[in-house]
């Protein structure tokens, strides 16, 4: 049905037709397996669309973080916090899915890292190392110009 490009007719069901044995099921269980699909749903479009922007476009799928995950989540926060892409009006959850495509790395656990950031002493340790290599990176580029 989503991946198909041939017209479909819809076929009307009664949603009580769907409904397992309750003897077996409670209807929350059924509610909470009914989000469950719904999930992983997501996930496996979310893939198909992975590799069908790879194919699109040359870069993506080339590139891969070599990197700690933690880094580019925190990468993340940081972009999203300090407004910096579409003046703040964009979530977190999709810039990871969109770093997920660019690095071809699963961030699927965004929200879980960002307990595991404050958790950790030095909570901006990956944009400090950032900063340590910019630095480095402009004093080797000045050193071989003779920019000083």
């Amino acid at each position: 049905m989503f991946v198909s490009k041939a017209p479909f007719s819809v076929v009307g069901m009664d949603e009580s037709l769907m409904l397992a044995d309750l003897e077996w099921c409670t209807p929350m269980g059924l509610k909470f397996a009914r989000f469950i699909a719904y999930q992983q749903l997501e996930e496996y479009l979310s893939q198909q669309m992975r590799k069908e922007a790879a194919i699109k476009h040359p870069v993506i799928g080339k590139l891969k973080w070599t990197d700690k995950k933690t880094y580019l989540q925190e990468l993340t926060y940081a972009l999203v916090y300090s407004n910096s892409i579409n003046n703040g009006n964009i979530d977190v959850k999709s810039l990871a899915r969109l770093f997920e495509n660019i690095f071809n790395v699963d961030l699927s656990n965004i929200y879980r890292s960002k307990q595991e950031m404050y958790s950790r002493k030095d909570t901006t340790a990956y944009l400090n190392k950032l900063i340590q290599g910019f630095k480095r990176g402009i004093d080797d580029a000045d050193d071989r110009n003779n920019y000083r």
